[in-house]
Parts: C-alpha cells; structure tokens; sequence
C-alpha cells in the first residue's frame, strides 16, 4: 500500500554573512536614526560580533559617520517637533478653543531629552559652549589657547628674569 503522504524538503537556513548585517546596521543607524543597540538586535547578532566587526578600521569609519548622520537625523527631528502647532489647540465639547498643554509639554521633552542626546553624542557640534572671558590689568601680554571647547587667558613672561620674579604659589602671586 502506498502513502500519499507527500514528502516535505527542508531548507536549510539562509546564512547572512556578518559583513551584510553590519552593513544593515549601518543603514539602520544612518538612514533611520535608530540607536545602535537596537539596530544591532534587528540585525539578528550580538553585540559581540558588532564590536569584533569594529575592529576593522574601515568598518570604524563607516560606523563613525552613521552616527554622526544619526545625530543630524534628531537634529532636524528636533526642530520639526520644536515647529509643529499640530494639537496645541483642541476644541472642548462646547466648541471653545483650549489650550493643549498636556501635547505642548510633552513636545518640549522631546526636544530637551534629543538636545540632551545630541550634546552626548556629538559634544562638539551640539554641547553647550562655555566661554570665560577674563580682564587681566597692566602691561602683561595674554595669549589665547583652547582646551577643548573653553579659551583661557593665560599671561605671557617676556623672559627669563620675568618668570623668576613672577613666583605663584596656588594661582596667586607672592
């Protein structure tokens, strides 16, 4: 007696390579803003295979400019919600214009929460920029240096004689 069972094949799962599911996270970060834990968990690998990719210098690169597209991606994100008017006003059941401040309040997390990330993220391009400005009295020329994102006056001694007269003990002079 014969069976009329049919017989069923199996396929073998299909096997992506590393290499193309990095370059989905890549795309997943850059095109769509999506923070890289997440874009690795779709990606279907761990976070340990994302980082031993990291180890080639041109996946660095790659991976570096995603987040920095990432980051202008909340940039702009931020201002359309900054100039969204949508539900700011709602009419209440008699018809009057009220005042939605429950959406208006929410909107300015959003944005304070994606200004926060952004001067995380890309502290250069979007922190905040602390300037010191200093009055420094008599002949003594200044010279500016930066230090990171801060410009500080520091005196400048004409010669050695000048130095060992100037003696500072804790910032002060003796």
């Amino acid at each position: 007696m014969k069976s009329n069972a049919k017989l069923i094949k199996k396929k073998k799962p299909k096997v992506i390579k590393p290499d193309t599911r990095f370059d989905d996270i890549i795309f997943d970060i850059s095109e769509n803003g999506t923070p890289t834990r997440r874009a690795i968990k779709s990606a279907k690998i761990g976070m340990a295979v994302f980082y031993e990719l990291l180890r080639d210098e041109e996946k660095q690169k790659r991976y570096a400019r995603a987040c920095e597209l990432r980051s202008d991606r909340i940039f702009e994100e931020m201002m359309d919600i900054a100039d969204s008017t949508k539900d700011d006003v709602v009419y209440d059941e008699n018809g009057n214009k009220v005042v939605n401040h429950n959406v208006i309040n929410r909107d300015r997390l959003r944005v304070d929460t994606r200004k926060w990330v952004l001067s995380k993220m890309n502290p250069k391009k979007y922190g905040d920029k602390l300037e010191l400005d200093a009055n420094i009295e008599g002949n003594l020329l200044t010279h500016k240096i930066e230090v990171g994102v801060v410009n500080i006056a520091l005196p400048l001694l004409h010669n050695e004689s000048e130095i060992q007269d100037k003696k500072l003990t804790d910032g002060k002079e003796v």
